[in-house]
């Protein structure tokens, strides 16, 4: 939990606040907090008024949130709640904190978490405490303070191939490669009356783990299969390309039809099957197998295959950030990063070249 003291006395307290003071490093605050964490708002009453201390049986703390310019139209408050019980898409009021749009509020601090929508918001929200307190002559002047929230995206991935389903990294100083798949096929056929022969060169299972990290929530993945080589001459192609929650789980498809035919495509998962971020600070993965088909390429040179990663936030059009995992070089750490920018590869290492020394091969079926 996140918690901003307000120390001075409420007239100053609010209006101290920087905004936006750590967005350079991509870090939330208050008042730009990220999604999923909570966050504390919390003031200090009088500080050398001894008429008043914040503790009276008429203090009062009534906290809301509007974006209205209007800061004291009651009709525009946002509530937390619908009177069916249907919470609002924005944030979250955490217990703990003062009664939410309260009359009867009597803490000093109120706890927040926001939701995946408030990022799409054109427009800022104000945090409003509206604070009063008799003063023991028979008045009960209040103050009101507000603080501009507007939540920050801090959504990042970071791509690495891994050894199997189970998301195993590959040791420092080892390859991130898989072996060439056994021949699967070595048949005679006839071609204009000429015996040749069919290869079929097997097949590889990669594994791509995608971390996802920054906040707490749901995201829709995304990837983008390169090119195969010997695609267009060999039939080599994609036979599946699946992925999973965590470490653990069950594969599922991606939307759509895959293209078998080896070529540049984007995948994106369905639109009901999002992936969830637990751990905002080291993240939370998803893993993609990619199943390739040789078919007649033979594979006698190293193949790397670079899988692009790409995703957006349940309920916006927010992608990931450059942040530090950005293999581009390029933009503010904070700033959304271009398409599948974050990429890496799996390697798929040779297999044995044979040559004829004395006689002659059966030439293959091109």
């Amino acid at each position: 939990m996140r918690k901003l003291i307000l120390t001075a006395v409420i007239a100053l307290g609010f209006a101290t606040a920087t905004q936006g003071q750590t967005t350079a490093q991509c870090t939330g605050s208050q008042n730009n907090p990220v999604l999923g964490v909570d966050y504390t708002y919390e003031v200090k009453i009088g500080d050398g008024q001894a008429e008043y201390d914040g503790t009276g049986t008429d203090a009062v703390y009534k906290w809301y949130i509007t974006q209205d310019n209007n800061l004291l139209d009651n009709t525009k408050i946002i509530e937390e709640q619908t009177a069916a019980g249907v919470e609002n898409d924005w944030f979250k009021v955490v217990t703990g904190g003062s009664t939410y749009n309260s009359i009867t509020g009597t803490k000093n601090q109120l706890t927040l978490n926001w939701k995946e929508k408030s990022l799409e918001s054109p427009s800022p929200f104000f945090l409003v405490l509206n604070y009063s307190e008799g003063n023991g002559t028979g008045c009960t002047p209040n103050n009101i303070k507000v603080l501009e929230i507007k939540p920050l995206n801090t959504f990042q991935l970071e791509i690495t191939p891994v050894k199997d389903e189970t998301g195993a990294d590959f040791v420092a100083g080892e390859d991130a490669a898989f072996c060439a798949g056994n021949v699967s096929g070595a048949t005679i056929v006839k071609d204009a009356g000429v015996n040749k022969v069919k290869y079929l060169y097997g097949e590889q299972t990669l594994y791509y783990k995608v971390t996802a990290k920054g906040f707490k929530g749901k995201w829709l993945p995304q990837i983008k299969l390169p090119a195969l080589v010997g695609a267009g001459t060999t039939g080599r192609r994609y036979k599946e390309v699946q992925w999973k929650q965590g470490t653990a789980g069950t594969f599922k498809d991606f939307d759509g039809t895959l293209n078998n035919d080896g070529s540049t495509q984007n995948l994106t998962a369905k639109p009901t099957e999002f992936a969830e971020i637990t751990d905002a600070t080291a993240g939370t993965p998803i893993i993609v197998k990619v199943v390739v088909e040789n078919q007649q390429y033979e594979g006698l040179t190293v193949d790397a295959v670079e899988l692009a990663a790409d995703g957006t936030i349940k309920d916006t059009t927010k992608s990931d950030i450059n942040g530090t995992e950005t293999t581009s070089g390029a933009g503010d750490a904070c700033n959304e990063a271009a398409a599948f920018a974050k990429k890496n590869s799996a390697k798929i290492k040779a297999r044995p070249k044979v040559q004829a020394t004395s006689g002659a091969f059966i030439v293959p079926v091109n």
